[in-house]
């Protein structure tokens, strides 16, 4: 008999359970990264450095990125941040 209570209420017209506004935070650590140019004329082992540098900075921008979007993630399902 409990279901019957609900025979009036049309299901499109109910909001998203999860509709809510989510924090920029993980898009502005996920900005573009700034990768230098190469030209023949540059040294090759600095050109190298140069590149090894930037793979550095990105590959700890892609790992601050994926935490952020854990953390968010945990924070949504009411878990918390477990560290």
């Amino acid at each position: 008999m409990p279901l019957a209570c609900c025979a009036g209420v049309n299901l499109a017209d109910l909001p998203a359970p999860l509709k809510v506004d989510q924090p920029q935070a993980c898009e502005e650590v996920l900005a573009p990264i700034d990768v230098p140019e190469d030209h023949p004329e540059d040294d090759a082992i600095g050109a190298y450095l140069a590149n090894r540098l930037a793979l550095i900075n990105a590959a700890d921008e892609v790992d601050a990125g994926r935490a952020c979007l854990r953390d968010q993630r945990f924070g949504y399902a009411g878990k918390g941040i477990s560290r």
